[in-house]
């Protein structure tokens, strides 16, 4: 797969302090960070058009590194936060909200963020700061 080196984001969500609640807990343990990580991943994958992503667990591993359980607490909390609809278009499929013509979308440097393979620490360190 070719990677793109700027990928659209949905913004809205962090301009309105969505971002803070991603944040290390110990209840939760690296869900919070792996929601972000899986995130970038679907963005990467998502079309330009709609936001649509299709990407299996596998996908999501190898764009990640984390474990398919990780991955799963991640998808929940995007779902629950509203930042990504499960099965949008079939199995294996994820929508990013707020995305398309009319809506703010941030650039994400997708290609930079995967090629540093940022560790779980490295992500935890970010966002305690």
């Amino acid at each position: 797969m070719n990677m793109r080196q700027w990928v659209k984001l949905p913004s809205a969500w962090m301009e309105e302090g969505g971002l803070s609640a991603f944040k290390w807990r110990a209840e939760a343990g690296a869900s919070e960070t792996a929601a972000l990580m899986v995130l970038m991943a679907i963005a990467h994958r998502a079309d330009l058009e709609e936001g649509i992503a299709r990407a299996t667990y596998n996908d999501l591993f190898a764009a990640t590194g984390v474990s398919r359980t990780k991955i799963a607490d991640g998808l929940e909390i995007l779902a629950a936060r509203n930042l990504v609809i499960r099965e949008a278009n079939g199995r294996s499929t994820f929508q990013l909200t707020n995305y398309g013509k009319g809506r703010p979308l941030g650039r994400a440097a997708c290609e930079t963020f995967i090629r540093w393979q940022w560790s779980y620490a490295d992500v935890r360190r970010l966002l305690s700061s």
